[in-house]
């Protein structure tokens, strides 16, 4: 056996056991997801709720329909303020590829689409301006809802509701297929708004209600991770 092998062997080695321990800490981290250890926020009163969702919320106008929609992020880019919203993508119609925002100060901007999911029914918007705030999202903390967990969102006039979790993925027929699925009242121009749990942390956004009195959702990892894909 030739020593110039040795080194190269224990660089074998050492990567083995690296990719070993990251292996371990992957499934360490399903089991505590699973078991919901994972460091959970406190929860927020609704008022406290009712006041960050003032912030991340926005109201949607595409000629005569109009919904709700959901601030994602905030950032600067060409030396200019912009912020990306989520909203649903049956609001857009025959609007073309700009849509008129609001926030709940009256500020208004225009916004340019920039990617549209025919599939999940929502779009991502690019709007030039400085939002209010935007909201946090976390996986680890997605992945831990589950059924009966209370959500919150937005009806129609701005007011704060609460709801049930029904399934974290669940098949609506005429709607669409992993669909997070809460009991509550929908009502027309809710379409688009952010689904929160109980730490004011965005879970998804109300796509459609149903006849059996829920409404379907898309869930927040689905969208943020085509969010990602469009920056």
């Amino acid at each position: 056996m030739s020593i110039y092998n040795q080194p190269i062997r224990n660089k074998k080695l050492f990567t083995a056991v690296i990719v070993a321990a990251v292996l371990v800490m992957f499934v360490l981290r399903g089991i505590l997801l699973r078991q919901g250890k994972v460091g959970t926020p406190s929860a927020l009163s609704p008022d406290q709720i009712q006041q960050e969702l003032q912030k991340t919320e926005i109201h949607v106008r595409t000629g005569s329909a109009q919904g709700h929609g959901t601030v994602l992020q905030m950032n600067r880019q060409d030396r200019k303020d912009v912020f990306y919203v989520v909203t649903a993508g049956h609001l857009r119609g025959d609007a073309g590829e700009t849509l008129q925002i609001t926030d709940s100060k009256g500020s208004a901007f225009t916004g340019d689409v920039r990617s549209d999911n025919t599939k999940k029914d929502f779009l991502l918007v690019r709007c030039e301006g400085k939002a209010l705030e935007s909201v946090s999202f976390s996986e680890d903390l997605y992945y831990q809802t589950k059924q009966g967990d209370t959500v919150y969102y937005l009806k129609s006039d701005g007011t704060l509701a609460a709801g049930t979790v029904l399934s974290a993925s669940a098949d609506v027929e005429g709607v669409g297929s992993g669909m997070l699925v809460i009991a509550g009242d929908a009502e027309n121009g809710m379409s688009g708004g952010g689904v929160y749990n109980s730490a004011g942390y965005y879970l998804g956004m109300i796509s459609a209600g149903t006849d059996e009195g829920t409404i379907a959702c898309v869930p927040g990892n689905v969208i943020v991770d085509a969010f990602r894909k469009v920056r």
